[in-house]
């Protein structure tokens, strides 16, 4: 049996089986990254949670989560620290999701590197959330960029004196997430 078809699908008698041959383009996009910062804050007694406030226009609004990436320097001399990346509602309370967590010893305390966090899925609302990063001694570094602030997004850091979020315009945390 002779099959016949052509690469662009024209047919070429009764018998076609119009097979088609294409390529794609490019892959849809599934990371989103922050990342052309290296400016360094960290962690303070006042600032238990560090996070990227992610507005209802930005690319990951409406997008399930998969990994969650910081770039972090643990302080010198800290044991015992946890790290816990989740995604929490812009209500500033609610946990969506916790997407990973980490120890002390994932951290370098020499450089600055980039920890993903992985193993649960979590959306991000359309309306937006929070991309967090807490820790449970609040002695973190991590980057951030004071150029310019993320289009549809800002940093943010949760004081627990006040339970509240402080929103810092004009500042963008480094960071990435893997997304469907």
């Amino acid at each position: 049996m002779k099959i016949h078809g052509t690469a662009v699908g024209a047919a070429l008698s009764k018998k076609d089986f119009g097979v088609a041959f294409t390529t794609s383009s490019t892959p849809p996009e599934t990371e989103f990254c922050q990342e052309d910062s290296n400016t360094s804050k960290g962690f303070n007694e006042n600032r238990t949670i560090a996070a990227e406030k992610i507005d209802s226009g930005h690319t990951l609004a409406g997008k399930t989560i998969t990994s969650l990436s910081f770039f972090l320097l643990e302080e010198t001399g800290v044991t015992g620290q946890t790290y816990t990346a989740k995604i929490i509602d812009l209500d500033g309370s609610t946990v969506i999701a916790t997407i990973g967590t980490k120890s002390s010893a994932d951290v370098s305390n020499t450089e600055r590197e980039k920890i993903t966090f992985s193993g649960t899925s979590g959306a991000v609302p359309s309306a937006g959330a929070y991309l967090s990063l807490l820790a449970n001694a609040n002695t973190i570094n991590y980057a951030i960029d004071d150029r310019e602030e993320e289009s549809n997004g800002l940093f943010s850091y949760y004081e627990p004196d006040s339970s509240a979020w402080d929103d810092q315009t004009g500042e963008k945390l480094k960071y990435c997430a893997e997304y469907e």
